[in-house]
Order: structure tokens, then sequence, then C-alpha cells
């Protein structure tokens, strides 16, 4: 009988031991996670619906907005479902029209979120990863995570996220796919998401979605309760982030919205103890790069335009 290597038994352990990590942590109803920042100062990134996998994925897009969190020293990242496309045979997605196999997709979601690891804080899964996980019993974060280390920072789908920065002042986000986001108009999907915000036990400043492939977003004062009894005013901000997608696919055929689309980033800076929000829309470098050229041309045009009008007054 052959006998397994310590080595091989230790490495397979520790493996295991990892598993049981994720294991657990997605077997609690909504799990809490905590990430802390060293400044008063951060911003928060959604990467939602990149259906890797696709060929509709917008991938430049999406290298950009990562290298975007790379370069944010306070960066948060969300990872809101969805990352893969994961489309089998019976799924509304082609499984014989993906650009690449479901364990290719897996080794390229790694590929690109390792610059930022050490800034994702939760990694939850979308319809396509549990349908992936309830058909063919292989959920294709688990192994993602584990080559990230990002083992504990898994939710089976909504969760709660506590951001706490160097003074010790607390950011509480709700996070959600959004699989239950009914109807397909606007109006309908931001009612859904008031509904699961009002349900939702907690007292959080800020609620987020993806699965819609849209951008929306809803804030309102409110009253709550405080831990000391006393009810103060508050702002609940309910945000929809899109898909990086490109037009075509499964999500055009099926009526979800494709670009354009407006992604964003959150800042959050803490004055006198209370958080102050701001809405940062995001735009590429190769966009940028065609305003300024265009900005360029057209105050060249405008400058000759100006002196045919003097050349013609003389």
């Amino acid at each position: 009988m052959s006998k397994i290597s310590p080595k091989f038994l230790e490495k397979a352990n520790k493996i295991a031991d990892k598993y049981q990590t994720i294991i657990d942590a997605s077997s609690s109803e909504i799990p809490n996670f905590s990430h802390e920042v060293d400044d008063e100062k951060f911003q928060i990134f959604i990467i939602t619906d990149a259906h890797i996998g696709s060929k509709e994925a917008d991938l430049k897009l999406l290298k950009n907005y990562i290298k975007k969190i790379e370069k944010t020293p306070n960066a948060v990242v969300i990872v809101l479902g969805d990352l893969l496309d994961m489309a089998l045979k019976n799924s509304k997605s082609d499984i014989y029209d993906a650009a690449i196999s479901p364990s290719d997709q897996v080794m390229t979601a790694i590929s690109l979120l390792h610059p930022i690891k050490d800034k994702i804080a939760v990694v939850t899964r979308g319809n396509h990863e549990y349908r992936s996980d309830k058909e063919t019993d292989l959920n294709p974060l688990l192994p993602m995570n584990l080559a990230l280390g990002l083992e504990d920072k898994y939710a089976k789908d909504s969760f709660s996220l506590v951001i706490e920065n160097d003074k010790g002042e607390k950011f509480n986000i709700f996070g959600s796919h959004g699989s239950g986001l009914g109807g397909r108009k606007e109006t309908r999907i931001i009612n859904s998401a008031v509904n699961v915000s009002n349900n939702s036990l907690g007292n959080f400043d800020l609620y987020v979605f993806g699965h819609k492939h849209i951008s929306a977003g809803f804030e309102q004062e409110v009253s709550v309760l405080n831990e000391d009894g006393t009810i103060s005013k508050k702002i609940k901000r309910i945000y929809i982030e899109p898909a990086f997608l490109k037009k075509g696919g499964y999500g055009e055929m099926y009526n979800f919205k494709t670009p354009p689309t407006q992604h964003h980033f959150f800042e959050v800076e803490f004055k006198n103890g209370m958080p102050l929000f701001t809405v940062h829309d995001f735009v590429p470098s190769y966009q940028r790069n065609v305003s300024k050229k265009s900005a360029y041309k057209k105050a060249l045009e405008e400058k000759n335009k100006k002196q045919n009008i003097i050349k013609g007054g003389r």
C-alpha cells in the first residue's frame, strides 16, 4: 500500500481547513464583514456583473476600473456577483457561444483580481455562480477565493460590511447581488431595492445591488433608532451598479439594459463624526484621452474660425 508523504498531507490538510472556513462563512444567513482603512477618507468600488467568459464581457472597461482601484490607496472593493458567466446547457446564456471554458473563467478572474486582492472586502455570488453551484455542485468562486486568499471574505448572497477608518468611525453597508429585484423598468427595480432596504435588519448607511445591468440611485432621509434608545435622522442611500458588458448576448435578448451606462465609485469622508458621501462617475482613461483630443480639436476649430472672421473683416 502506497503512503502519502507528510508534506503532501500537510498541504492537503491546509486546503481542507481553508475550504471549511469558506463553508462556515457561506452557511451564515447574512454574514458580517469588516474592513479597516488608514485614513478618514476612503473610496468604495463595486465590481458586479462582469460575466467573464461571455463574448460580450467588456474586459477593457473592467481592466481600466481595476487599474483605478490599484492607484487608489484607500480603495475598498465589493465583488457583487456574476463575476463569472458560467453558462450551462440549460441556461439563458449559451454554453456553446462562450468565449472560454468555466475553468478558464476562474483563472481569468484570479489574474484580473490579484493586483487588488488586499483591497477586496467581500465577494458574493450572483445567479450565474449560484446556477453552477446548484446544477453541477461546483461553486466557481471557492477556488478563486482560495487562490486569492479571500476564503474568509465569501458571502452566499446578502451581507453586511463595516468599514472603519483610522479614527474608529464606521460606515455600514448592506450588499446583495439583487437577484430578487423585480421588474425591468427602472422605477420598479428601485422600488424593489427600497423594499429590500426596508426589510433588512440593521442601521446601514449604504445599500448596494447589481444584477439588473443598470445604473440607478436613490437617497432619502429616514428616522433611525439608536442603540441608546434615541431617534436620529440619517440618509439612506440605495445604489444599483451596472454590468461590465458590451451590447449583445442574453442580457440584451432578455431586455437587460446595455451600455451606455455609468459606472461609479463612492467616496466617504468623516467630518465631525458624520460621513460625507460623494458619488463619482468613473471615466475610463481611454475615454478621457478621446475627450481631451475632442476638446483640443474643438478649441483649434474655434481658433481657426476666429482667425478666418478677422481675415474676412479685413
